[in-house]
């Protein structure tokens, strides 16, 4: 048998496991386009039953856009925030010993299995005038205070709620660098500080930016807690799209407000993924060699 005829005799079960690969999938696919696909369809179709009308009226009305305002001013928020915590946190579960990298993931994640309604309950609890936040605020002398049913309320839920999105991520490009180059940046000089903010943080961008692409996109469509820990003057998108449906009954308005965050949504994910590749120092690297 010749060279030629071996490629091809191995190429043929190369080709057919790619398809069987391939098959495999179209049920999952499947199951998305009859359970996500056709709703999204039909919530497109009925935002243009009036025409651009209700379009227009988003992007008009005062109150569509307050609760726009709301919407990308809190999810902007509760990225900054879980970004600035979560990457200290992820820090400390790689240079931790194994028994207490476990315990801080499971710090992470376990809350992550509780339902989102019961841990909004939770915080109600707490944040209420007579709760343990204001208890605690009244001894320090700057209580109480009135958190429940604002902003930071929602930010602080939201947050809670989100931080393992954040987390995980840039644990998982942690994880992989090698933190000899910090003690190899300290030896040529550099303080810890600098070498934490000009070595580390710049490796580990990848991350940053897929925890917090990851975190922004969760929070504009977040519904349980900020209906129940926020106000009517702090509501957000899905909170008011599911106003004008069972409020209002007005799906075209629904359905115009539903494609404003489908686009905002992927905008912020097209943007998300050209930033990754922009300012991935391991793709500089490559391509500079």
């Amino acid at each position: 048998m010749s060279v030629t005829s071996a490629k091809r005799a191995g190429f043929a079960p190369r080709l057919s496991q790619s398809l069987g690969a391939k098959l495999l999938i179209l049920p999952a696919l499947g199951l998305l386009f009859v359970f996500i696909g056709l709703p999204v369809y039909q919530i497109l179709v009925r935002s243009f039953e009036a025409g651009i009308t209700d379009y227009v009226w988003v992007l008009e009305s005062g109150s569509s856009n307050k609760v726009l305002s709301n919407t990308f001013g809190i999810a902007a928020t509760v990225t900054a925030v879980t970004v600035l915590l979560g990457f200290p946190y992820a820090y400390a579960m790689v240079i931790s010993s194994p028994k207490v990298k476990i315990l801080l993931l499971a710090a992470v994640v376990i809350p992550y299995w509780t339902s989102t309604m019961i841990r909004s309950f939770a915080w109600i609890a707490i944040l209420q005038t007579h709760g343990p936040m204001n208890q605690f605020l009244g001894l320090l002398g700057l209580g109480p205070i009135n958190i429940l049913g604002t902003a930071t309320a929602i930010t602080i839920g939201m947050v809670q709620v989100l931080m393992p999105f954040a987390v995980l991520p840039m644990y998982a490009v942690l994880a992989r660098l090698d933190l000899r180059l910090l003690q190899a940046a300290q030896g040529l000089g550099a303080r810890p500080i600098v070498s934490f903010f000009k070595v580390l943080v710049p490796l580990s961008l990848p991350g940053i930016i897929g925890g917090a692409v990851l975190v922004f996109v969760l929070s504009l469509g977040f519904f349980i807690t900020p209906a129940l820990l926020g106000s009517p003057s702090d509501s957000m998108i899905a909170v008011f799209i599911e106003s004008q449906i069972n409020g209002s009954l007005n799906w075209g308005r629904a359905g115009a407000l539903s494609g404003v965050l489908l686009v905002s949504t992927l905008a912020v994910l097209g943007v998300g993924g050209v930033l990754m590749q922009l300012l991935n120092p391991m793709r500089k690297a490559r391509s500079k060699a």
